[in-house]
C-alpha cells in the first residue's frame, strides 16, 4: 500500500484502488451542492471497481470553539450520504454510529460510515 496525501482537485482521477475520507466533505461547507460536488469528486479518485471508505459527522451544525472562528458544516444524515453516493457506487453500505456521550459536545448526532466501490462501466446503472 502506498499512502498519497493530496487534495481532491489536484489528484489524478481514477488513479487509485482505494480512497479514504474522514470528516471532510461535510466539514468544509454549508452548501448541500458543494458537499455533493466534493463527494462525487472523491468517488472519481478511484478506478472503476475501486474501494471507497468514508466517515461523516451526522447532523453536525456549523460551530465555534471558544472565541475562535465559525467552522462551516453541512448537517448530513444517512439519507443525504446515500443520495450522493448511490448513483456512482456499487455495494454501498452505510452504517449509522450513535453519538458517544463521553466526547465533547459539538452538536453532532454520531457518525455515518460508508463503504462502497466505484461503479464499473458494466455495473447496474452504467457509468460511474
Amino acid at each position: 500500500m502506498r499512502v498519497v496525501e493530496g487534495d481532491l482537485w489536484s489528484a489524478p482521477q481514477g488513479g487509485y484502488g482505494l480512497a479514504s475520507m474522514t470528516f471532510v466533505a461535510e466539514s468544509v461547507t454549508e452548501s448541500g451542492e458543494e458537499f455533493a460536488r466534493l463527494c462525487r469528486r472523491f468517488v472519481r479518485q478511484v478506478r472503476p471497481g475501486g474501494l471507497l471508505v468514508a466517515a461523516f459527522m451526522a447532523r453536525m451544525p456549523s460551530y465555534r470553539i471558544g472565541g475562535g472562528p465559525v467552522w462551516p458544516a453541512f448537517p448530513v444524515d444517512t439519507a443525504a450520504v446515500r443520495e450522493v453516493f448511490a448513483p456512482h457506487t456499487e455495494r454501498l453500505r452505510l452504517t449509522r454510529v450513535p453519538k458517544d456521550p463521553t466526547l465533547p459536545e459539538y452538536g453532532d448526532d454520531g457518525m455515518v460510515l460508508l463503504r462502497a466501490s466505484r461503479r464499473t462501466e458494466h455495473g447496474p446503472g452504467g457509468r460511474g
